[in-house]
């Protein structure tokens, strides 16, 4: 029992108390002045006992509570309860996070010890204690929510649980039997392949925990079209599949083909994307120690003797992908095709030499917690059934740096051009541009207010760089412009595909067959339709804010003022039903006419590109956000299309539309970041 009667204010959740206080025995005049005021808050305490068992009431005590306090001060340094007390809240740290701890000086001389160092520290004040707002501020902090960002993480108690969920929730279903089902469902009628078959399923272990999308690589290894299946009944579904692919392996040397089962372990992915993405304050070091544990923890569950139907049914292999930092790095079919080679020898010899597999001499006891059974296996017979989703190939995207990222901003316009004006917060673009591509792994440059001949000489000495050490190129233009043109700081009109062709396979041959992506920040209105007014106010939520301006051109006037039909561009519809869809004379304009580019505009033909004057331009927020999310280019794309379309309803401005699109000119490949 807590050392005070109290009636615990009900928490949602596994906790009974808001609080449990450490503290000495001599401070307790202070701790019991402190715990009357917060229970008055409505913040329920738990002290531990100071008469039995109080071991089991510290534990039972901190397990139970949100967070913990500890009132420290030099008589609890020395209390004989001190060190049992720390151990069990710094447990609780490691399992949930640094938040869950709050130490209270009871004076400015308190020393705190080097294990509580870089907590959070208050410093306790008798004389606050009656002051409502100084008693709020505790409040406050106690009763928050703790951060959910694990800064201090269990050691490998990330890997262990993955390892645990995967062979609870995948492998205990898919590899029992496998051997069998292999051959009598998937291979029924292909007796021809059986002998070619590896008769176990290869897990694969990338070093780098990273999981490409998929493990088909022409004319190496392919997808067969044909699945291992198991259907059960588990977790109120019915019937659910539980799949793996059969490949194709070839070996080219000797002019054979060779077929497996094969799994990319998927939760070294989720890891891999909690280290990726930040959210949980993974860092690289404590991604391989996850790794690590994952690795031991799946190895001893799948071969441990309760698991006897999953034995031999499975080999793990530990692969030293192009991801990982290091040398001597395979692709996965160097990987794969001596490891398929191999087993398929040792069941050659295996089936010559029956007496080397080994004999049982006694059954070990089925353990009484085997005997609960969370699912049901449902058999079936005959052959696999057909492909659900076609297989799609994509773009590598594996080396580092993944290619060269220019970004070109034309903030300002040479005087001479009144109708070029300033493009006032377009330098928070450049920011956000730049940490994205360098966050996947581009080698980034920023070019800022380029005229004509400058931005030619970038272009060309760009493209004439050997770019075979690379997998992709990316180019951001941010300035002025009108349907199929940009415009450069001393008011010429450039062809956006004039820029583009500097790329193309006849042009650069190094990223010939390699995405070349570019992301254009401009208007695409034609000359006919009149301007927006610089500076239109956007609302926001109902209210004035920043002023936003529209990357538009005015209605006639070039560089030197020709007459205005002299660059007159068709007349185009500017209405959201009438521009919603690119025509063929648009995408004369906006698609080059070689393989292997992606066009995205931040607004369709004849629409206006919005930009807020302090946040940046809604187009490139919206890309920022979409393209971090590790999503497909075409889906993220659409997203954004989806997302600036919203952004601008929101504000509540009639009137004003804007679409992002893209396009693309021979892709038919996937583009993963």
């Amino acid at each position: 029992m807590p050392f005070f009667e109290n009636e615990s204010q009900h928490l949602e959740g596994p906790f009974s108390h808001h609080l449990y206080i450490g503290f000495s025995k001599k401070d307790f005049k202070d701790v019991f002045h402190l715990r009357t005021q917060l229970e008055n808050k409505g913040v329920s305490c738990y002290l531990r006992s100071f008469k039995d068992e109080i071991k089991n009431s510290i534990r039972e005590g901190v397990r139970k509570s949100q967070k913990c306090l500890l009132f420290l001060s030099s008589d609890y340094l020395k209390d004989d309860w001190y060190k049992t007390e720390v151990e069990a809240l710094l447990e609780k740290v490691a399992q949930f996070c640094r938040d869950s701890l709050i130490i209270m000086k009871k004076s400015e001389s308190s020393v705190i010890p080097e294990e509580l160092c870089g907590f959070k520290h208050i410093l306790f004040r008798p004389d606050k204690l009656d002051d409502e707002k100084a008693n709020a501020k505790l409040v406050d902090i106690i009763t928050s929510e703790p951060n959910v960002q694990l800064t201090v993480l269990p050691k490998q108690n990330i890997g262990y649980g993955a390892a645990l969920g995967y062979f609870y929730g995948f492998l205990r279903l898919t590899l029992p039997d496998f051997k069998e089902r292999l051959i009598k469902e998937t291979l029924l009628n292909e007796p021809n392949l059986v002998t070619k078959a590896v008769k176990k399923m290869l897990i694969i272990m990338p070093e780098s925990c990273f999981c490409p999308v998929t493990m088909v690589s022409p004319g190496e290894i392919e997808f067969t079209e044909k699945f291992l299946v198991r259907a059960a009944c588990r977790a109120g579904n019915i019937r659910r599949d539980y799949k793996s692919s059969l490949f194709r392996i070839k070996d080219k040397d000797n002019n054979e083909e060779y077929y497996f089962v094969g799994e990319l372990a998927t939760p070294l992915l989720t890891m891999f994307e909690m280290y990726h993405f930040g959210l949980c304050g993974l860092t690289k070091d404590q991604l391989y120690a996850e790794r690590d544990a994952f690795y031991f923890t799946l190895k001893a569950i799948l071969s441990h003797p309760d698991n006897e139907e999953c034995n031999n049914q499975f080999r793990l292999l530990y692969w030293s992908d192009p991801m990982t930092d290091g040398k001597n790095l395979l692709s996965l079919y160097q990987f794969l095709l001596p490891v398929v080679k191999e087993e398929l020898r040792l069941e050659r010899y295996n089936e010559s030499h029956p007496s080397k597999k080994g004999t049982t001499i006694g059954k070990r006891p089925r353990s009484p917690s085997r005997q609960l059974s969370t699912f049901e296996a449902i058999e079936v017979s005959g052959p696999n059934p057909s492909r659900i989703y076609e297989e799609v190939e994509q773009y590598p995207m594996t080396k580092r740096p993944r290619g060269i990222c220019l970004i070109i901003n034309i903030i300002n316009f040479d005087k001479g051009h009144v109708h070029l004006k300033p493009r006032r917060g377009s330098e928070k673009d450049t920011e956000v541009l730049k940490t994205l591509f360098e966050a996947l792994h581009f080698n980034v440059s920023v070019h800022t207010d380029l005229n004509y001949s400058t931005l030619e000489n970038l272009f060309l000495t760009t493209h004439l760089i050997d770019h075979s050490v690379y997998d992709a190129f990316v180019c951001c233009i941010l300035t002025h412009g009108r349907l199929g043109l940009v415009y450069t700081s001393d008011g010429k009109a450039v062809e956006i595909l004039s820029l583009v062709d500097y790329f193309s396979d006849r042009q650069c041959s190094s990223l010939k067959g390699k995405p070349k992506l570019f992301f254009i920040q401009a208007c695409q209105r034609g000359c006919a339709e009149p301007s927006v007014e610089a500076g239109h106010s956007l609302p926001r939520d109902g209210t004035s804010g920043p002023r936003t301006e529209s990357d538009d051109v005015q209605e006639g006037m070039t560089a030197l003022r020709l007459d205005e039909d002299a660059l007159r561009a068709p007349n185009i519809a500017t209405s959201a039903e009438e521009s919603v869809t690119p025509s063929f004379r648009h995408k004369a304009v906006l698609v080059p006419g070689s393989p292997d580019f992606l066009m995205s505009y931040s607004t369709l033909p004849g629409s206006i590109s919005y930009r807020d004057t302090l946040t940046g331009s809604l187009y490139i927020q919206e890309l920022n956000d979409c393209l971090r999310k590790g999503q497909e280019i075409d889906r993220a794309l659409k997203q954004v299309s989806k997302q600036v379309r919203k952004s601008l309803e929101e504000r509540g401005e009639e009137g004003m539309f804007q679409l992002p699109f893209h396009l693309t000119s021979g892709m038919d490949r996937l583009i993963f970041f």
